[in-house]
Formats: C-alpha cells, sequence, structure tokens
C-alpha cells in the first residue's frame, strides 16, 4: 500500500512540477516576443522620424541649391536680387536649426540599430544636392528604405 500512495503522490507531485516549468518557458517565451515586438514598434517609429527628416531636409537643400544656382547668390561676379538673398537666407537658417534635429532623429536609429540601417543613414546624409547626381540621391535612399524594411521584417 505505501508503494501505490508513493507512485500516486510522485505522479501528481511530477504533473506540478512539469506545469510549473512549464509555465516559466512559456512566460520565458512570450517575454522574449513582446520585446521583440517592442523593440520592432520603436524601431519603426525612429525609423520613420528618420525619414521625414530627410525629406524635410532634401527640400531644404535642393530649395538652397536651386536659389543659388537660378539666381546666382553664391557667384561673386552677380548680382542676385534682394528677394533671392532674403529666400536663401531664410533657407539657410533653417538649415541650420533643421540640422539639430538630424541627432534626434538618427538617435533612435543608433540605439535601436540595426547598424545596417545606421550605416545607410549615414550614406544618405553623406550625399548632397549639387555635389552628388540624382541617380546616387536615389540609389542612397532607396539603399536605407531597403535596410529599414528588412529591420522591420517587411518582405517586398
Amino acid at each position: 500500500m505505501t508503494d501505490a500512495l508513493a507512485l500516486v503522490l510522485l505522479s501528481g507531485l511530477s504533473g506540478a512540477v512539469l506545469t510549473v516549468i512549464g509555465g516559466f518557458i512559456g512566460a520565458a517565451i512570450q517575454g522574449r516576443r513582446e520585446h521583440r515586438k517592442w523593440v520592432q514598434e520603436r524601431r519603426y517609429e525612429a525609423f520613420v522620424a528618420l525619414e521625414k527628416h530627410l525629406h524635410r531636409w532634401r527640400v531644404i537643400e535642393a530649395g538652397t541649391h536651386r536659389l543659388a544656382q537660378e539666381r546666382g547668390v553664391m557667384s561673386e561676379d552677380s548680382s542676385p536680387d534682394e528677394e533671392a538673398v532674403l529666400r536663401y537666407r531664410n533657407l539657410i537658417r533653417e538649415a541650420d536649426s533643421h540640422s539639430g534635429a538630424r541627432y534626434d532623429a538618427m538617435a533612435g536609429v543608433v540605439i535601436l540599430g540595426p547598424p545596417s540601417v545606421e550605416r545607410a543613414a549615414q550614406a544618405v546624409l553623406r550625399t548632397r544636392a549639387g555635389d552628388d547626381d540624382s541617380a546616387t540621391i536615389v540609389r542612397v535612399d532607396d539603399a536605407l528604405i531597403a535596410e529599414m524594411r528588412v529591420a522591420l521584417g517587411i518582405r517586398n
């Protein structure tokens, strides 16, 4: 009778132990899933903020470059009209104030990664309207978007 009682107690106890172990394993798996989801959501937010910043930066940069070319603002031998100079100075002022936002936009990408997106973003920031041809600018912009999609697990 003691053997039968020991067998019943042992099987009940082992079932409880396995249930507790299974609970811990399930909780660990769920914790990892939630962390991955949290990282992915924060990356998405960081990538959107960076893309907005880069778009605005391109608009400012293209405007200053276009004004400088069309109106001769940067040329010493031309006398640009005052309106062009004022627009140019406003764009330069906006570019200066916007350049501080670059660090804010890049911070999330640097912290959350992955490094491939950070490298692609740095490549975009190194391109300049007027200095680089439009094909180069489009190529590095597309490469950044592709890296962001890979990081977010988005299939094309």
